[in-house]
Parts: C-alpha cells; structure tokens; sequence
C-alpha cells in the first residue's frame, strides 16, 4: 500500500486504485431540473433493471432477434453491468441513464449481427492503409479529424451512422434523416442534463465524430467510463484482450461503406492509444497519427469533461478520486502506446502538437500529408481550412459559455503533473515535432 498527498487529501492506493479517504468537495446534484427528474424518479420507485439476464430479454424483444456473435460479447456485457453496480453509486437519472445506453448499444449489436449474416459480403469491402487519429483525451484529435475531413478524398464517419450503423430505410436519404432524428433526440436530452458539455466538446448529428460509438456495440464502452465514473471498468478493460472487438470494428466500417462511398478513411478516438496493439492486429496497414500536449493542460481538461458528463448522474462526486483515476490512466495510455510504437516503421506514424496545430493548421495539415505521401491540393485546401477556422471563430464569438477547469480542482497540480510525465513531455513536446 502506497501513500500520498495531492495538496488538498490523502489519498491510499492499494492496487492500482486511488481511493480518497475523504473529499471535501460538496455534493453536485445537477440543475433545479435534473434535481427535480431525480425526486420524481426516486418517490415512483423507478427501477432501472441494470441485469444482464434483464438488457438481454428487453433487446431480444424490441428486434426479434437473438444471435449475439458469440459469448465473448455477452460476457463484456455483463462486466459492465457488474461494473456499473459495484461502482460509485449513481443517482436514479444515472441507473436509468445507464440503463438507456447499454441497451441502446445492445440493440445495435443484435442488428450488426443480423446484417452481416445475410450480407456476408460486406467482408469483402476493402479498408485500406486507414488514417486513426489518437493520442490522450483533450489534445486536439477533435480538430485535426475536423480539418482532415474538409478533403473530399477523405472519408471521415459522422455521428448519425456511428450510432446506429445498420440501415433502417431502404431510401439512403429517408435512412440518413431518420437515424441523424434519433441521435439528435439523444443528444438533446444529454445536453438538456449537462448544457455544460457543449462548451467542452459538442456533438452533433452531422459532424464527424469517434469510434467509441461502433466499440460500444462490442461492448467495450468509453461513455461507461466518461459518464458512470467508470475507474474499475477501465482498469478490467486494460486487462482484457481487445482484439476481436478491433475486429468487429473493422467490419464496422466495412458495413458504413457499403451505404456511402469510403475513399481515404480518416478516423479517431483518444482511447486507441491504450489499445494501440489491438488497432493494429486489425489494421495492420494503418497510418497513425499520434496528438500531444502538455499533462498539466490534458489531464485537468479531461477531468474536467468527464466530470461535466457524470455529476448529473452521480449521487456524490468526488473531485480528488476523478483527478487520481485519470492521472493514472493516462500514465498506462502512454506506457502502453509507448510500447507498441517500438514495432512500427516511422513512416506508418506521425506525432502532433496541438500547440502546432493551432499555431498552424494549415502548415500540420500540410505535413501530415507530406509525411504520409498524400495528394495536397494546395488552393483547395488553404481555402477550405482558412473558411473552417473563419466559421470556427465566429461560432467561438457568439458562445456565451467557455470550458474553464484547472488541476487543483480535482486534487491535482500543475507542478505534479509536470513532474510525473516529464519522461513524455521531453520526448514528444520539447523536441522538434515529426511535423516540423
């Protein structure tokens, strides 16, 4: 057993997990209106049903199917049900929350599988030498995804068909509006619980967005992680080989280009950069490009989002205990990355500041491309990026709220954190950037 002191607590460590002896932070309970949804949902008495036996019945109904793809999948299933109830206790919005999102992507599955077994063509869709896009959470994949997507020889997945990747109408175009309705339903009510959130890192229906989506039909589930203080379902993750997930996600995207044209694919997720090994088993082609920047801007920024996405569902959040748990997983995010980076050719991956990026985005675009010998098309894209970030400044402009967080409000340090990845900072941040 180990201890320390973070500035403002104690905090015991003993294997593996940061556990806060005491956290003076007040409790949070939301909004007056998510305060209200909870006083209602606890006087009726509403159970969520988070049992697997009882997800399992309530999807196989709603689609009158029952192939789940093997057992592997319904045993990450019922790790995340177990996770769920053993875990920080949630408030009733957050069981019935929680409840909501493991069936939503249990429902995909049953329909994933179903589509494939009578399309087993699909498997023949080429996915070559795809672009993923990963590095920790808040270090600029968002952005860079974004600009690499402005290419029209670029591919790059949006929100409505990651969430419900199998099509519901024979008409493409009735399809797309009726799957970007649903998700816009979904994401109207998640910014109703947390308004916050779009000042952090908003979602739209037809923007370009993360593979979280498709791995949580596999049941390998960041939101869990993001929205359900999800500390000891992470931990378990890591612990798991993820490599049939990977392989579904493949296919995944072999299923959403069957329904629209894939030419260079561009994809992200910050969480590829824990299961780096895994990516690569499945794209062994792929090109990656790696975002960095400083852990004391990182970590806090993230702490900060995540912590947006679960107060509403907490019954208590403590500040400290998130802070310990994301500083430690970012630690084995680059441990682990570190690693897998010793086998690849330089030229199969690039690394980014974001510091750079904003510095110069149309010069990191620029590069990129150099480095993977892409087509730049020099006046068509300085056109379209400077229009992106002329757009992006006057939507910045008209914002009324602003994301604004800082180490110390989840028990950290900007000293502390400096000086716990110095080792990564010195390689990838004081150097001369493989952009360069």
């Amino acid at each position: 057993m180990q201890m320390e002191s973070n500035g403002q607590e104690t905090v015991c460590w003993e294997g593996g997990q940061g556990l806060p002896w005491s956290d003076p932070a007040p409790p949070y309970a939301g909004h007056w209106g998510v305060q209200v949804l909870n006083t209602a949902l606890r006087l009726g008495g509403v159970k969520a049903g988070l049992r697997l036996e009882a997800i399992v019945e309530t999807c196989e109904r709603a689609t009158g199917l029952h192939d789940w793809g093997g057992e592997d999948y319904l045993a990450r299933l019922r790790l995340s049900v177990e996770c769920i109830s053993a875990g920080p206790p949630l408030s009733p919005l957050g069981q019935l929350s929680a409840s909501i999102v493991l069936r939503w992507y249990a429902t995909n599955r049953l329909r994933i599988v179903d589509w494939v077994r009578r399309h087993p063509e699909v498997r023949s869709i080429p996915v070559v030498k795809p672009i993923f896009i990963l590095g920790w959470f808040r270090t600029g994949t968002t952005n860079l995804q974004t600009l690499l997507g402005l290419d029209p020889n670029h591919r790059v997945p949006e929100c409505w068909e990651l969430s419900y990747p199998v099509s519901e109408h024979a008409n493409p175009r009735r399809d797309r509006k009726r799957r970007s309705r649903k998700i816009a339903n979904t994401l109207r009510l998640a910014n109703w619980v947390a308004p916050e959130q779009k000042y952090a890192h908003e979602i739209r229906a037809e923007n370009p967005e993360e593979c979280f989506f498709l791995l949580a039909n596999s049941a390998v589930s960041v939101p869990q992680i993001m929205s359900f203080q999800g500390y000891e379902y992470a931990r378990e993750l890591l612990r798991q080989d993820l490599s049939v997930p990977y392989q579904e996600l493949r296919l995944q995207y072999q299923i959403l280009a069957s329904q629209r044209t894939a030419g260079q694919w561009v994809m992200k997720r910050p969480f590829h950069l824990w299961n780096l090994d895994a990516l690569l088993a499945a794209f062994p082609d792929a090109r990656i490009i790696q975002t960095h920047r400083t852990a004391a801007k990182a970590v806090p920024s993230v702490c900060s989002l995540s912590a947006i996405m679960s107060r509403p569902f907490a019954e208590r959040f403590m500040p400290a205990r998130h802070g310990a748990f994301f500083r430690e997983f970012c630690r084995e995010g680059i441990e682990r990355a570190m690693t897998v980076r010793k086998t690849l050719s330089p030229s199969q991956i690039v690394d980014v500041r974001l510091d750079d990026l904003k510095r110069d985005p149309i010069g990191t675009a620029r590069s990129i491309y150099r480095h993977f010998d892409l087509e730049w098309d020099e006046a068509h894209m300085s056109a379209r990026i400077g229009q992106h970030l002329r757009d992006q400044k006057r939507r910045a402009m008209g914002q009324e709220g602003k994301h604004t967080y800082s180490p110390e409000q989840f028990g950290l340090t900007a000293a502390g954190l400096h000086a716990e990845f110095q080792d990564y900072e010195s390689t990838f941040l004081h150097e001369p950037s493989s952009c360069d």
